[in-house]
C-alpha cells in the first residue's frame, strides 16, 4: 500500500510495526509511507483523511549499481511502459525497487525477465 498522511501526522502507531519492505518519506506537505497491508489495517483508525492507494505488489532489483550510473531505471520504465504497466520507483541506498500494480504484477515479471534474458543472450553473441 502507499499511504499519503498529512505532514503532522504522529507516526507512533505505524513505525513500530513497519517491517520488510517498507519505505517512509517526510515531504514539506505530507508524508508517504510504502507499507504492507496489514500493518495498514492496524493503524488505519489513528490517521483519518489519509489518503490510500493500492494494492501494490514490490519487485526487487539485486544488483549492485554505482549510484552515478544513467539509464538504468529508464530501461526498465521503457520495457514495462510498452506492456501499459506503470510503476512506481523506490530507490534506496543498497538496492532499487518498483512497485506495480497487483493487477499488473505477473505480466511486469514476465517482461522484465524476458528482457533479463535478451540481455544476456546478447552478451553471449
Amino acid at each position: 500500500m502507499i499511504v499519503g498522511l498529512k505532514k503532522d501526522a504522529q507516526l507512533a502507531c505505524l513505525l513500530p510495526k513497519l517491517g520488510t519492505f517498507s519505505s517512509v518519506t517526510i515531504e514539506k506537505d505530507e508524508i508517504s509511507v510504502v507499507l504492507r497491508h496489514h500493518v495498514w489495517r492496524r493503524c488505519q483508525s489513528h490517521y483519518q483523511g489519509a489518503k490510500v492507494a493500492g494494492p501494490y505488489r514490490l519487485i526487487g532489483f539485486n544488483v549492485t549499481i554505482d549510484l552515478d550510473v544513467c539509464g538504468y531505471f529508464a530501461a526498465i520504465s521503457s520495457v514495462l511502459t510498452g506492456i501499459g504497466v506503470s510503476i512506481i520507483p523506490i530507490s534506496t541506498y543498497l538496492r532499487d525497487y518498483i512497485l506495480v500494480s497487483e493487477a499488473n504484477h505477473k505480466r511486469a515479471l514476465l517482461a522484465l525477465n524476458h528482457f533479463l534474458k535478451q540481455q544476456r543472450d546478447a552478451q553471449l553473441t
